[in-house]
């Protein structure tokens, strides 16, 4: 679809070789296309079956990290191959194993000078692989449960929303330090195909795995403090620990303020501060 699909040419920022690579970029398109015949397909027509990705996750990942070494290893590779090739600064160290990490090379093209590898693997098979991922962890809570729990569809929705909007703001990216300085390794290879899609996703997959049940044995112990609104404030287990400092974080920020701006009528103008004398 990067190829395929219609996209913005924008040239990057200058290198230190003085002249800037083009990029195409496409990944809202890309991230809609992707999206809405999942969705389709997944939900609506009910020919795909979207939770396969949820019940197989761990071996996705698996193989999306051999795949993430294999690439790493011929980035390396082949930064000493061919026609003189730009280089990170920090990439091309003589140490093996720290090149390796970092990246040699700085801006790898193989398929052609409009297609970055880098810049490919950082948004469209990560950040949409993350939406993708989610979209298909609440698929399989809807085929087992009959449906969408509120709280998965809040985080879901919150999280498919960032992805929007990185790839919305697109353009932004290539004045990071992931193009811009870093070379193309293997912190960017697993960060891009394994880390990404798979650590964000742990918050729907725990809510799959866990239903929020507030009728659990689990919880029945937890001490409560009736609200006026007639809910309960959670007052042992963990929040219990953790909201006090909570509260005070909020008290201090609410109570922030400039004492001078404080005392002051609306009609007023602030009152001169006299500097100190001279010695």
């Amino acid at each position: 679809m990067h190829w395929c699909l219609p996209g913005k040419l924008q040239s990057g920022v200058k290198l230190s070789t003085s002249h800037r690579l083009p990029y195409k970029l496409n990944g809202l398109t890309c991230f809609c296309a992707v999206m809405a015949a999942s969705t389709l397909l997944g939900f609506g027509l009910q020919i795909l079956d979207l939770g396969w990705l949820a019940d197989n996750i761990m071996a996705v990942l698996a193989a999306l990290l051999v795949i993430s070494i294999g690439l790493s290893f011929w980035l390396y590779s082949s930064s000493f191959s061919g026609k003189q090739k730009l280089l990170a600064e920090g990439g091309s160290t003589g140490y093996t194993v720290y090149d390796f990490f970092i990246g040699r090379e700085l801006n790898p093209r193989p398929f052609g000078r409009l297609f970055d590898l880098k810049h490919f693997c950082e948004l469209y098979p990560g950040m949409i692989g993350w939406a993708l991922l989610d979209l298909a962890i609440m698929h399989r809570q809807w085929t087992q449960q009959g449906a969408v729990s509120l709280s998965m569809a809040l985080v879901c929705l919150f999280q498919i929303w960032y992805v929007a909007d990185s790839l919305w703001f697109e353009p932004a990216i290539l004045t990071t330090m992931d193009i811009t300085t870093e070379g193309f390794g293997f912190m960017l290879a697993f960060g891009d195909l394994v880390w990404v899609p798979f650590t964000y996703c742990l918050q729907p997959l725990y809510i799959l795995h866990h239903p929020q049940d507030p009728t659990h044995p689990s919880v029945a112990g937890l001490q409560t403090l009736p609200t006026k609104r007639g809910t309960c404030l959670i007052t042992s287990g963990w929040w219990g620990l953790v909201r006090h400092p909570n509260y005070l974080g909020d008290w201090m920020m609410a109570c922030v303020f400039h004492p001078q701006k404080l005392l002051l009528q609306p009609s007023q103008s602030p009152i001169p501060i006299p500097s100190a004398p001279s010695p």
